[in-house]
Parts: structure tokens; C-alpha cells; sequence
């Protein structure tokens, strides 16, 4: 019931926020019509939900309603996950785009949540702000999420992590390799619900590195799956 209730209250507030844009537009192009005047019909957009790694990726449309070239002087967003692209100079009664790309990269089983920041020559209003939003989903739960081999040198270390599979998004695991491949070894073994992923170190002697093991899988929606390797191995002193 609460979460209905908020997500009721964020849609009036987006609602509201659309109206105040059309209307500050609408000022700006009567009060002085010899100035750039930027409108935007649909500051928010919910992706529904999205695989966990997976790019969505939207276009936000500005309109000039002004009398003067709107100028999109830079965007900024609230996460280094999500990026911008932009048209940069809007004339009178023409559109322009702010492309959005965002990485779901680390929030699977969490909603995904950022804002956009435009800055423009709009005198009515600065700065408009954007929404994008969704729910994104788990492909696969891995733990631990990253491979740790530490210990000392010319002794048998190895460590193994299980990637437990979703109903929801069934796979198979058709190609597996380790990006380096210098420092380790590995084995890869499929059970009916998960596949456990054993990984050795095979440094002689002291010395620490980073590999990853890439597994690639059938499913479009995640061709890849990537777990980190981390080795720090020790002499025997």
C-alpha cells in the first residue's frame, strides 16, 4: 500500500513538473519573444524493468517554442553510470534530443533511479531536469561476486564461487575463457540449478594480479557474464 502511494505521489509531482515546464514556456514566449524558450512534454521516463548489466537507453525531446536559437549549454547526471549526448543548438520551433545512456551495471534487485540536469539560454527557466527510472531485475546471483586467491607461494591455492541461475531468465553457458589467462586456471561445472566455477592460481612465485573469467551465454538479453579474479600471492618467508 505505501509503495502505491508513493509511486502515486512521484507521478503527480512528475505530472505537475511537465505542467509548470509548458507553462514557464509558454510565459517566457509571451513575456519576451525574442528569447530562446525550452519546452519539454515528458521530463520522466519509467524503462519498466531491465536485466541487471544491460544499456537502456532514451531519448528526451526538447522543443524550442522561442524566438531565438535554444542553446544546450551542458548536461550533468546524478551517477558516472549514466551518460548524455545532446543537441547543442536548437533554432525557433524546432526539436532537439537529449539521449540518455544508462548501465544497470550493480543494481540488480534494486530500482534504478536517476536524474538529468540541463543547463540552457532559457531565461524562464535554467536549469530542467529529468527523470529515468525503473526496476532492474537479477540474471544470475553469483557469490561470492569476485574470485580472491591469496596466499603463499608454492602452495595449492584456489578459491570457488557459484552462479546460481533465475527462473526467470533460464541459460546456457556455451563458451568460457579467462581474459589473461597467465596467472590461473580454471574448471567450470554445471549443475541443474547453478554452475561452480573453481579457479587456481598458478604464479610460481610472489606477485599479485588481476584476470577475469568471461562465460558466455545464449541468452540475448545477457550475453556475458564477467567474474573478477584477484591474486596476491606471498613468498614463504
Amino acid at each position: 500500500m505505501k509503495f502505491k502511494i508513493i509511486i502515486s505521489v512521484l507521478a503527480v509531482f512528475f505530472w505537475t513538473v511537465s505542467a509548470l515546464g509548458a507553462e514557464q514556456a509558454a510565459d517566457t514566449a509571451q513575456s519576451n519573444p525574442g528569447a530562446a524558450a525550452a519546452y519539454v512534454a515528458e521530463p520522466d521516463f519509467d524503462f519498466q524493468t531491465a536485466v541487471e548489466g544491460t544499456e537502456v537507453l532514451h531519448d528526451f525531446i526538447v522543443e524550442n517554442t522561442g524566438g531565438a536559437t535554444l542553446l544546450i549549454e551542458k548536461v550533468t547526471t546524478s551517477c558516472g553510470c549514466t551518460t548524455a549526448s545532446y543537441t547543442k543548438e536548437i533554432p525557433p520551433g524546432s526539436k532537439g534530443k537529449i539521449s540518455i545512456k544508462a548501465n544497470t551495471e550493480g543494481y540488480a534487485g534494486s530500482r534504478f533511479f536517476k536524474n538529468i540536469t540541463v543547463y540552457c539560454n532559457d531565461p524562464g527557466q535554467k536549469e530542467i531536469r529529468f527523470r529515468i527510472s525503473g526496476q532492474v531485475e537479477k540474471f544470475v546471483s553469483i557469490e561470492p561476486r569476485n574470485i580472491s586467491l591469496n596466499g603463499v607461494a608454492g602452495q595449492k591455492i584456489q578459491a570457488v564461487t557459484t552462479i546460481r541461475f533465475e527462473r526467470k531468465y533460464p541459460f546456457n553457458i556455451v563458451e568460457s575463457h579467462a581474459q589473461k589467462g597467465e596467472n590461473i586456471r580454471f574448471n567450470l561445472e554445471r549443475k541443474p540449478d547453478s554452475c561452480v566455477l573453481t579457479v587456481e592460481n598458478m604464479l610460481a612465485g610472489k606477485g599479485s594480479y588481476v584476470d577475469r573469467i568471461i562465460l558466455k551465454t545464449d541468452h540475448p538479453a545477457k550475453p556475458e557474464i564477467t567474474v573478477p579474479v584477484y591474486g596476491n600471492i606471498r613468498d614463504e618467508k
